[in-house]
């Protein structure tokens, strides 16, 4: 058996080349053609057209969802101040009702426009002797205003309560005589 310095046992001396002659040379660098021909490119318009068609559908699906998605989010928003405003004007008429004029106060803002006190307020609605009340469907304006009717023994007086917010709290701003 033979070794061969370039790594062959067994090999017959005959067969392999002088040294220098077997192995390929590196291709020259930059430039030079590769070794094998790059395959042909299809060059189908309508396959690309289809491609740019669906991909635009996808982004125009895309841009709908997050417009829809943000619609659903303020009106949500809008629907739960609505839904706040509506549960403070119960609460402040709750708290009138039981004779508890402290706690109603609690409803009311404390910075109220000038020549409105959080007591005249308070005293708007105590002063009206009612026996059950009932809330409408809350309006947005720049305020969410409540309509109330209050059932008295003389009839019913409609008033309707401004809410608004003081920090993130909603509160009475104004009562107006319906």
């Amino acid at each position: 058996m033979s070794f061969h310095p370039a790594g062959g046992v067994g090999v017959d001396p005959g067969l392999v080349p002088p040294p220098g002659q077997g192995v390929p040379a590196p291709p020259p660098g930059p430039g030079a053609a590769p070794p094998f021909a790059t395959p042909p490119t299809e060059r189908d318009k309508r396959r690309l057209w289809i491609s740019l068609g669906i991909g635009a559908a996808v982004l125009l699906l895309c841009c709908a969802g997050a417009v829809g998605g943000i619609g659903v989010v303020v009106k949500a928003g809008i629907e739960d101040s609505k839904r706040q405003a509506k549960a403070r004007v119960g609460a402040f008429l709750d708290a009138i009702q039981d004779g508890n004029t402290r706690g109603a106060r609690l409803h009311v803002c404390t910075d109220l426009g000038p020549g409105v006190s959080i007591s005249e307020l308070v005293s708007r609605t105590s002063s009206t002797d009612f026996t059950s009340y009932t809330l409408g469907e809350p309006d947005l304006t720049s305020t969410i205003d409540v309509p109330a009717t209050l059932s008295t023994p003389r009839g019913e007086v409609r008033q309707l309560y401004l809410v608004g917010s003081q920090g993130t709290t909603t509160c009475i701003v104004d009562i107006l005589a319906g």
